[in-house]
């Protein structure tokens, strides 16, 4: 489906500008995830920022479609009636899932436009399911340099009292709307996954984008309704088959199949001797009989105890394969008695941390910690969750002033880049601390086996 599309697709694939998505953004998300999950313990969301595409050569990519009307007459006809649909098709292209919800009839035309002082933003359209929602917007200026304008929020509120709403704020540091100088287009999409058991509200939304001006924001709030689709019901697919990886033992439950994306469910062993890192299953990737992939996202993913989720962006949903091969990559592990510091306040020593460690040059002074940590935030990141006391008390590590999940007790802290892909860790130590310990929730440790693998036949 879609072949010669694809293959002309890809010839100019290079001309359209990719902004890459921000790894603080991507942290603020997580952030968000831990927020939700300790208020409200069964209610579990995942967001996924998706790249952000220019449309500046979106006419080359309108032409390859229409002149495929033999292939693809539905989808023919879909981007040639819909205002504003060759920017959809721009960012779609290379998301097999979308690509066939659209070609489905999924896709739902909203095209609500809003300008200030020069700025438009339009909210093109969405595609929504049970359990999530895709939006799709574009911002644009014949006066600015979209380059330098920047993001402060985006959000989506519904005004009906529904839990669904997705909020991401922008703290301390400067993201450009595009990257390419000079750009007066771009489109983008943002991804919204739910776990809520209830439908989702299709009235009284609110899309609403903070545009970064000079010293002022310019403030965007678009509002939309969306029309539920008949015949959308989940798909879930029972698996309940067990894998070991050096000793470790990991269960596939279930996959859940929505147009959006999908979900996998594992849990693993309490018995396991290493502790599974966030992320510990992001290189997860499905495939089915025909050889097409559908992989995780490093930024979507949450978990809860011992139970893992895995979201995947892409969805088969339209493709109904009857056999599917599980390849879980290499996995972030390592070993519970190696994932955490543990430091004397007193002497500035380490007493423990991890063998082949990363980290160096403590300082303690005046209630406050610092090491440097050998790695490139920007590409492996680490992060501490808590600080625990010597006395047992635990508090929760703000980072520039937004804490990793809710709690009654807090210190601050900040990342600071550094040159050679090295980054300096700050940290507040409560009063009388003579020993602190970090626990690590992230850590460059990997399991690896490319054998494991787990067949699924789809009834």
């Amino acid at each position: 489906m879609f072949e010669e599309e694809k293959q002309k697709l890809e010839k100019r694939k290079n001309v359209i500008n990719q902004v890459d998505v921000p790894l603080d953004k991507v942290q603020m998300s997580v952030r968000n995830g831990f927020e939700k999950a300790k208020q409200e313990k069964k209610r579990k969301r995942i967001i996924t920022q998706r790249s952000l595409w220019s449309v500046a050569m979106v006419a080359l990519l309108f032409i390859a479609f229409v002149t495929s009307i033999n292939v693809s007459p539905a989808f023919a006809n879909k981007v040639s009636a819909i205002p504003g649909m060759e920017r959809v098709v721009a960012l779609v292209q290379n998301d097999k899932g979308l690509l066939a919800a659209v070609e489905n009839n999924i896709y739902q035309q909203i095209n609500a436009s809003q300008t200030e002082h020069g700025i438009t933003v339009t909210l093109d359209g969405v595609i929504a399911d049970e359990k999530g929602m895709v939006v799709f917007y574009t911002v644009e200026s014949k006066e600015k340099d979209l380059s330098e304008l920047g993001y402060k929020y985006l959000r989506i509120k519904s005004n009906n009292r529904s839990p669904y709403q997705y909020s991401m704020e922008i703290h301390n540091r400067f993201y450009p709307l595009a990257k390419e100088k000079g750009l007066k287009v771009f489109s983008s999409s943002q991804r919204i996954e739910t776990s809520y058991r209830s439908l989702l509200p299709t009235e009284e939304h609110n899309f609403e984008l903070g545009v970064i001006n000079g010293d002022t924001i310019e403030n965007f709030k678009i509002p939309f309704s969306f029309k539920r689709m008949d015949n959308l019901d989940s798909k879930t697919i029972t698996v309940n088959k067990e894998m070991k990886i050096e000793g470790q033992i990991i269960k596939v439950k279930f996959i859940s199949v929505d147009p959006t994306g999908m979900k996998v469910y594992l849990k693993t062993k309490s018995s396991n001797t290493k502790k599974f890192l966030y992320g510990a299953f992001n290189k997860i990737q499905l495939v089915d009989e025909d050889g097409r992939e559908w992989s995780a996202y490093s930024d979507s993913y949450y978990w809860e105890e011992n139970k893992f989720t895995v979201s995947m962006p892409e969805s088969f949903y339209f493709y109904n394969p009857k056999k599917l091969t599980l390849n879980f990559g290499k996995i972030a592990a390592m070993d519970k008695d190696e994932a955490y510091l543990l430091i004397d306040t007193n002497s500035s020593e380490f007493i423990k941390q991890p063998k082949d460690s990363i980290f160096s040059d403590l300082k303690i002074e005046n209630n406050k910690g610092s090491f440097i940590i050998d790695a490139d935030r920007n590409k492996e990141f680490v992060y501490f969750p808590k600080l625990i006391d010597a006395n047992g008390e635990e508090y929760t590590i703000k980072y520039n002033d937004q804490p990793y999940y809710p709690s009654s007790q807090y210190v601050n802290s900040s990342f600071t880049d550094l040159p050679e892909g090295k980054t300096k860790f700050e940290f507040q130590i409560p009063s009388n601390s003579n020993q602190i310990r970090l626990d690590l929730d992230f850590y460059p440790s990997w399991i690896e086996d490319e054998d494991v693998k787990i067949e699924i036949e789809i009834p």
